[in-house]
């Protein structure tokens, strides 16, 4: 048994360290960007997820606001409900969807991005989605 646990454990690293290599060579020009971005951003930076990429968005917004940036993380199931209202044209809204189409991000996005004229960013697993075409 503990053999299989230390073998799990190893497996588990292992993988976590290709896929850290592969995000380390993906690393482009959009990335440099969006660092510029951030940093220059006037107003807040807002993440928004549904699942396990809002977990994520809570996590980016909570370590932001550690350092320093104003960040906030905004729920796709609230935002419709009042929560748009503390975004401002001064504000970045980052969208973190894996399949880039998910439901709850999309009824919001073109409020978002067009009538409250926030710049907008996805971070996605799919190049083909929604919001990775319509993001700024």
């Amino acid at each position: 048994m503990n053999k299989d646990v230390k073998q799990y454990a190893k497996s588990s690293l292992n993988k976590a360290s290709r896929a850290l290599d592969d995000f380390a060579t993906s690393i482009g020009d959009e990335f440099v960007e969006l660092v510029d971005l951030i940093r220059d951003c006037q107003g807040k930076v807002f993440f928004c997820g549904m699942g396990k990429s809002g977990i994520v968005g809570k996590k980016i917004a909570s370590t932001f606001s550690s350092i320093g940036i104003s960040s906030v993380f905004l729920s796709p199931a609230d935002a419709g409900h009042g929560d748009l209202g503390a975004l401002s044209s001064d504000d970045i809204c980052i969208f973190i969807s894996h399949s880039g189409n998910t439901e709850e991000i999309l009824s919001l996005f073109s409020t978002i991005k067009d009538k409250l004229g926030v710049y907008t960013v996805a971070i996605t697993g799919n190049s083909e989605s929604f919001l990775a075409k319509k993001s700024d």
